[in-house]
């Protein structure tokens, strides 16, 4: 069973920090003699920057703008005694920030990362 939830056997990405990817190799078929029978199919390799020097970070803000003149699904609602919303919506508030560190330390013998992230999501 892979990392992230206890119940799935798919890895949960949300764990690989993206700023310290320095690529990505897609293999087609053919590669479960490298990585076992799990990859008959295909194997996606998310490989890390091991010798990621200095700052890297990044800011993401998201919203959406929805304009709720559809009729048909308005009459759906009127129907059931929803509340319809508005002509024009907009929703903003969920964002994320991240940054990564690294360096040498030891006279180059050592070398240490670190990756910080942050989400939030407005309640709905």
């Amino acid at each position: 069973m892979s990392a992230g939830d206890a119940w799935e056997s798919a890895a949960d990405l949300n764990f690989i920090p993206s700023a310290l990817v320095k690529r990505v190799d897609v293999l087609t078929g053919g590669a479960s003699s490298v990585y076992g029978a799990d990859a008959v199919a295909g194997v996606v390799n998310f490989v890390l920057d091991k010798q990621f020097e200095g700052v890297r970070g990044g800011i993401e803000i998201t919203g959406f703008q929805h304009n709720n003149n559809n009729d048909i699904a308005q009459a759906a609602l009127r129907a059931k005694n929803f509340a319809i919303p508005s002509e024009n919506f907009w929703n903003f508030g969920a964002w994320n920030a991240n940054v990564a560190l690294g360096g040498k330390f030891g006279e180059g013998k050592g070398h240490a990362s670190m990756y910080l992230d942050y989400a939030r999501r407005p309640s709905s």
